[in-house]
């Protein structure tokens, strides 16, 4: 087994909201990178990998929509599991994120225990 820390990217532009899911992965073992828009997030993700990306769908400069949309186009990145986290609480939104390749949803405002479960399914526990 190795002692290398899984790595997830985290792609939020609200602090209050990047800060919760920053010490929950830490506490859960992930080394996590936090990006606040998604022009920066890929060029962070042009230049390392991930074992996740957690993923805002409004974001400033280019919108979570877009960065998907990349991430599921490119081979290297497109296995990557990626967890939605977002204010839209739709069906439709729902289904087309799903339609779009993301691999979970999860609800602002969310509840951390509810969050650490989505990312230990999509990655695996420690």
């Amino acid at each position: 087994m190795t002692d290398k820390k899984r790595s997830v990217l985290v792609v939020e532009d609200a602090e209050a909201t990047w800060t919760v899911e920053e010490r929950s992965l830490i506490g859960s073992g992930f080394e996590p990178v936090i990006c606040t828009n998604g022009a920066a997030a890929l060029e962070v993700i042009a230049a390392q990998d991930f074992d996740l990306v957690v993923l805002d769908l409004s974001l400033p400069e280019v919108d979570g929509w877009a960065v998907l949309g990349r991430l599921r186009a490119e081979p290297r990145t497109a296995a990557v599991p990626v967890l939605i986290v977002s204010a839209r609480d739709d069906a439709g939104t729902r289904q087309n994120a799903r339609l779009a390749g993301a691999n979970g949803y999860l609800t602002k405002p969310f509840d951390v225990d509810k969050f650490r479960k989505a990312v230990n399914d999509l990655v695996g526990a420690a």
